[in-house]
């Protein structure tokens, strides 16, 4: 296999929040596929985080949101796809979620649930000769 692939040597750590990198090494030649999949399974979760914000956001005149709850909630979903700062603006909104009382909103209380997808993610897909499609196949 390559470099960092196998365990238990796998070079890859987290910090001290848990963040850092996620690995996958296919044995096949269709980590392109699985990397794109993975992509677009993040970016469906994302755009329903998205679509759950704009429901907390328009409901708040029947279920109040907490005034800074709702200029970060407007503040993240106007930087959704911005990666500069987007951990602070996910703390910042994982801080705010955390202080409300659990069921009494069901968009804040799903956004809270997916709360891991609320910083952009970076994805780096790895390749080499076999998915490039030059090896005789």
């Amino acid at each position: 296999s390559i470099w960092g692939a196998s365990a238990p040597p796998i070079p890859y750590t987290t910090n001290h929040k848990g963040q850092g990198p996620t690995w996958a090494n296919s044995l096949f030649e269709d980590n392109a596929e699985f990397g794109l999949g993975m992509l677009l399974g993040v970016d469906a979760i994302r755009d329903t985080l998205a679509t759950q914000v704009k429901a907390a956001l328009d409901n708040a005149p029947d279920v109040p949101l907490d005034a800074g709850l709702s200029a970060c909630l407007s503040d993240w979903l106007a930087n959704k796809e911005q990666g500069e700062g987007t951990r602070e603006r996910a703390e910042k909104v994982v801080t705010l979620l955390a202080s409300q009382t659990p069921g009494k909103n069901p968009h804040t209380d799903s956004i809270y649930a997916h709360r891991d997808y609320l910083a952009k993610h970076s994805h780096w897909i790895f390749g080499g000769d076999g998915w490039a499609y030059d090896i005789g196949w």
